[in-house]
C-alpha cells in the first residue's frame, strides 16, 4: 500500500450519510433535491415534488421494534397515510390486530382486512375516520404504544412511540405542502385551503440510451490503464485507500468515451469506486466523473473533493448507461443511500435518491425519497 493513503474504515461512509439529515434543499446541475429534518424523536422529508414521509421510533437508540410512518402526496387533496412498521414476525395475516393507545388512554383498534391492510411488516390504516383520529391524538400526546394481537412471536410489547417531535415534524411538512391553516393541515387545521407550491410534478427521467458496443472494451482499457492510475494515485491523501494494484473496469459511453472504475475501498460488507472519464485519443484525457447528489457540511461529516464520483456497491447497465448505487451504513441495510443515475450522452441525471440517516432496522422501502422522476 502507498505510503501516501492510510487505510479508511467505513465509518467516514455512515458519517457522510448522516450528513444528509442536515441538508437544506439546494441544486446540483439545475436538478432540485429534496430535504431531511429531525425534529427530537421524529424524522421528516420532503422531496422534489413535495412528497413527504415522517417517522415517529421510541427513545432508545436499538432497533425499532415498531415506528409509526406518515405518507402524504404533493397535490392539494392528497390524504396523509397512516402505517404501523414492526421490526417481528406477527404470526401471519389472519385475524391480525392491533391495538394503539396514546399516553395510555383507551385503545384504538386497527384491525387487518377491515380498516387496514398489511405489506409484509407495515401495517397501513385505510379507514380514513381512523386515521383522522390517530392523527389527533398524536397531536396532543406524548407518547404512543403499539400491541400486537394475536403476538406471533413477539415475547414483549414493543417499546412506546416517542411523540416527542411530532407537532414539529407535522408543521414542517404542511409547511413545505402549503397546508398551515388549511383544513387538512396535520398540525393544526384551520379554515383555510391548501396552497402546494409548485413542483408537485417529477421530472421525465432521461431516457435510456443505447451505448455502444462493449466487445473491444477491455482491450481498450489496457491502453488507458496507466493515465486513469496516474489520475487515481495523483489524488489528494485519504481519498481512498488505495492499492498496488486495484481492481478495474470499464464501460464504453460513447464512441471513443469510456466510464472506467477504479477500487477506493473495500470493507466487510461492500466496496466503492472512484469513477472516471477517460476520453481516448493519442493522449488520453481523464478527468473525475460526476454522479451529483447533494452534500452539506456537519460537525461530523465533511465533503471529500471527490464525493461525486465515489459509488458504492455500484453497477452500471452496459446496454443503457443506467447506473446504481446502494451504500449500507452498516451490514444489515437499514440505513443508508440508494440512488440511481441515467448517462444522457453528456453527464449523469440523477433519476432517484433515496437516504435513511438512522440506523434502526428500517429497510429501503422505508427511506425517505429526495429526489424521484418519472
Amino acid at each position: 500500500m502507498s505510503s501516501r493513503h492510510r487505510f479508511r474504515p467505513q465509518a467516514p461512509l455512515l458519517c457522510a450519510i448522516m450528513a444528509l439529515a442536515l441538508l437544506g434543499s439546494g441544486t446540483t446541475n439545475a436538478e432540485t433535491y429534496g430535504e431531511i429534518r429531525t425534529f427530537r424523536d421524529w424524522i421528516v422529508a420532503c422531496d422534489n415534488t413535495r412528497t413527504c414521509r415522517t417517522f415517529g421510533m421510541p427513545k432508545q437508540d436499538t432497533m425499532i421494534g415498531v415506528a409509526l410512518r406518515i405518507d402524504r402526496g404533493g397535490a392539494a387533496d392528497a390524504q396523509p397515510v397512516i402505517s404501523i412498521v414492526l421490526d417481528r414476525d406477527t404470526g401471519g395475516t389472519t385475524g391480525l390486530r392491533l391495538s394503539a393507545s396514546v399516553d395510555g388512554a383507551s385503545a384504538t383498534e386497527i384491525a387487518v382486512g377491515q380498516s387496514a391492510s398489511q405489506d409484509e411488516e407495515t401495517i397501513t390504516v385505510t379507514d380514513r375516520a381512523l386515521a383522522e383520529r390517530l392523527i389527533a391524538d398524536i397531536r396532543r400526546g406524548q407518547s404512543l404504544s403499539v400491541t400486537v394481537h394475536p403476538a406471533g412471536n413477539q415475547q414483549e410489547p414493543p417499546d412506546p412511540i416517542s411523540l416527542d417531535g411530532a407537532m414539529a415534524a407535522l408543521l414542517w411538512m404542511d409547511e413545505q405542502q402549503g397546508r398551515i391553516g388549511s383544513r387538512d393541515a396535520l398540525a393544526r387545521p384551520g379554515d383555510g385551503r391548501a396552497r402546494p407550491p409548485l413542483p408537485t410534478e417529477p421530472p421525465r427521467a432521461s431516457a435510456e440510451r443505447r451505448l455502444p458496443n462493449q466487445r473491444d472494451v477491455a482491450r481498450r482499457l489496457e491502453a488507458v490503464r496507466a493515465p486513469v492510475l496516474a489520475a487515481f494515485r495523483a489524488l489528494p491523501a485519504d481519498t481512498c485507500d488505495e492499492e498496488d494494484n486495484p481492481a478495474i473496469a470499464a464501460h464504453r459511453l460513447a464512441e471513443r468515451l469510456l466510464l472506467v472504475a477504479v477500487r477506493c475501498w473495500s470493507g466487510a460488507y461492500q466496496s466503492s469506486d472512484l469513477h472516471f472519464l477517460v476520453r481516448e485519443g493519442a493522449v488520453p484525457q481523464v478527468r473525475p466523473a460526476s454522479f451529483p447528489r447533494p452534500r452539506k457540511p456537519s460537525p461530523d461529516a465533511r465533503p471529500e473533493p471527490y464525493d461525486h464520483a465515489i459509488l458504492t456497491t455500484s453497477d452500471v447497465d452496459a446496454a443503457t448507461g443506467r447506473v446504481a448505487h446502494y451504500a449500507k451504513g452498516r451490514g444489515i441495510g437499514d440505513c443508508g443511500e440508494v440512488a440511481e443515475w441515467q448517462w444522457d450522452g453528456e453527464r449523469f441525471r440523477p433519476v432517484r435518491l433515496d437516504v435513511m440517516p438512522t440506523c434502526r432496522g428500517l429497510t429501503p422501502p422505508n427511506w425517505f425519497s429526495l429526489y424521484r422522476t418519472r
